[in-house]
């Protein structure tokens, strides 16, 4: 058994955690929390180191003419700059819609039969039933098993999903969910000893039908202010508020998205309000060719993830904060990384404009590049 209160007090990790190249990873982190008493405290200090230590895709780019650049690129790591980023871009058109609503109301209560197709429902888990890991680990499988009767019963619902930890460690389920054929009946609730009130629905029974613990179902008058709620939480969430560091240490450890999004939620709410037209601006690249009309790409070829420091050993980085900087050298080869110290172009097969998956699983990292010919923001775990 390992001397975690030892570890506490020396504020260090043991090496179980780390790789061959010295480097914290998620595999190492759940097989030991699969066979030690990790707590909370523990599993927030690993997260967090993890996330703070800098680590960068370096790539070869040949260009059309056989010139070689080598870059580097910051992995998107859940919680830092780069993936705070990423939320906040994906979330945009989002901020768009809710601001589009105004004070737009989807219902009145004074109305003599309110009826909404939105709903704000929250499931949580009855502690009684089974311990946080095995919730965290069959949470996806229980949500699925929902919406599923929920659509069956009900026909298409869009969502809008987060997940959130709980004090206690155990996860629980926020979810916009907007029907398109189904209309719930409202009601004005009061709560006992409490002079608000909320907007509740006739049919929660069938809610409680549908999933083994608790759940709490409002009925969503104002699509603004739920869609701002949803985006707001995200961005505290992700603000580095030490509130919210348990929830997204769970997310990291469980490997969680940190949200969903149906594909049809959006295109929904602009059918309601706004002509999607206005949202999107032409994003049309100018791309070389040759005389004959023939695209002229570059092509990259993965070499490693390195942190900062390692990359500092030969090179000069004018601009350490930036997420993209060229290199003069490549970083020095260490033990288990597959790439050359050498200024020559090595002799690996060329990829496509996205970096090769199975080049990146051979270095034993988690590492996914998304889309972005220019600007490829890898994700690191």
């Amino acid at each position: 058994m390992l001397n975690y209160d030892t570890i506490r007090q020396k504020d260090f990790l043991l090496p179980i955690f780390y790789n061959d190249e010295g480097k914290i990873r998620l595999a190492r982190v759940r097989e030991e929390l699969k066979h030690q008493n990790i707590t909370d405290e523990d599993l927030v200090r690993i997260y967090k180191k993890w996330r703070d230590e800098n680590e960068y895709v370096v790539y070869a780019q040949v260009n059309y003419d056989y010139s070689i650049q080598y870059r580097a690129i910051k992995c998107s790591k859940r919680g830092n700059d780069v993936y705070n980023w990423r939320i906040k871009q994906r979330f945009a058109e989002i901020d768009t819609l809710a601001e589009s609503y105004g004070n737009d109301k989807i219902f009145e209560i004074n109305e003599p039969e309110p009826k909404t197709n939105c709903l704000f429902v929250t499931f949580t888990y009855d502690t009684k039933l089974t311990d946080r890991e095995s919730a965290w680990n069959q949470i996806s499988k229980d949500y699925n098993r929902t919406i599923t009767r929920l659509r069956r019963k009900y026909g298409k619902i869009n969502v809008l999903r987060v997940w959130e930890s709980s004090k206690r460690g155990y996860p629980h389920i926020h979810a916009i969910m907007m029907f398109e054929k189904k209309s719930f009946s409202v009601f004005e609730h009061w709560n006992k000893g409490s002079t608000k009130s909320s907007f509740r629905i006739q049919e929660k029974h069938e809610f409680d039908k549908v999933w083994h613990s608790n759940v709490d179902v409002l009925a969503v008058s104002s699509v603004k202010g739920v869609l701002s709620y949803i985006t707001k939480y995200l961005r505290k969430v992700y603000s580095g508020n030490s509130k919210y560091e348990l929830t997204i240490a769970r997310l990291w450890i469980h490997r969680k998205q940190s949200f969903a999004i149906s594909g049809q939620f959006l295109e929904q709410l602009r059918n309601i309000r706004l002509d999607s037209r206005s949202l999107h601006n032409s994003n049309k690249k100018l791309v070389q060719t040759t005389l004959e009309g023939i695209k002229l790409k570059p092509k990259f070829v993965f070499v490693g993830i390195f942190t900062l420091d390692e990359i500092k050993q030969n090179n000069t980085i004018k601009y350490p904060d930036s997420w993209v900087f060229s290199l003069k050298k490549l970083p020095e080869k260490k033990h288990g990384q597959n790439c050359e110290a050498s200024s020559e172009f090595p002799s690996w097969e060329w990829g496509t404009n996205e970096m090769r998956s199975h080049e990146i699983a051979k270095q034993r990292e988690d590492a996914l590049l998304l889309e972005g010919q220019f600007l490829p923001l890898p994700i690191c775990r």
